[in-house]
C-alpha cells in the first residue's frame, strides 16, 4: 500500500540539526561543542522549552516566540529545576525544594488574577499550596495540576 499526498505541506528537514540556544550567532561559531548543553527539555502542544547547564531557561513557540527566547529571571531558579511541563501557552518549573514557578499566559499559570502577568516568571503562591511541598505537576493545554505532600 502506497502513501498518498493529501495536498498538505510538511516542512521538515531531512537530517536532525542542533538548535542554537543561548548563543548569539556571530557567524564565527566553533561548532556544536561551543553551544551550551541542555540539561532538561520539554515539549507542549504549541511550544518547547529547555534548561541549559548554566541554569538559564529558554522557551519557544507558545504562540509568541519564533526563536528560543530567554525566560526572564530564570537563572535565579534554573539550576534548582527538578522538572518542567509545558501546556499550550504556559510553562511550569518545579524546583527540588518543591516550589513551582509559571511563565506564559492565561489562567493555567495557577496564579490569582491580580498576580497574573503574561510572559513573566512568577512563583505560584496559591492559597491551597501555602505550606505545602509540591511533589509533581502536570500541564494540560490550558490547565495545571499539582500533587503535594501531606
Amino acid at each position: 500500500m502506497g502513501l498518498l499526498n493529501s495536498g498538505q505541506s510538511f516542512d521538515a528537514q531531512p537530517e536532525p540539526q542542533a538548535v542554537p540556544i543561548g548563543v548569539e550567532d556571530d557567524g564565527n561559531s566553533a561548532g556544536s561543542d561551543s553551544l551550551p548543553k541542555a540539561t532538561m527539555f520539554a515539549c507542549g502542544e504549541q511550544g518547547s522549552a529547555a534548561v541549559l547547564e548554566d541554569g538559564s531557561v529558554y522557551a519557544w513557540g507558545m504562540q509568541r516566540f519564533f526563536e528560543p527566547t530567554l525566560v526572564p529571571n530564570s537563572s535565579e531558579i534554573g539550576r534548582d529545576v527538578a522538572s518542567m511541563q509545558l501546556g499550550a501557552t504556559h510553562l511550569m518549573l518545579l524546583t527540588h525544594s518543591g516550589r513551582v514557578c509559571s511563565f506564559g499566559s492565561g489562567t493555567a499559570l495557577a496564579l490569582p488574577k491580580a498576580h497574573r502577568k503574561p510572559w513573566e516568571l512568577e512563583e505560584v503562591t496559591a492559597y491551597s499550596l501555602q505550606g505545602q511541598k509540591v511533589l509533581s505537576m502536570a500541564c494540560g493545554p490550558h490547565s495545571s495540576g499539582f500533587v503535594v505532600a501531606d
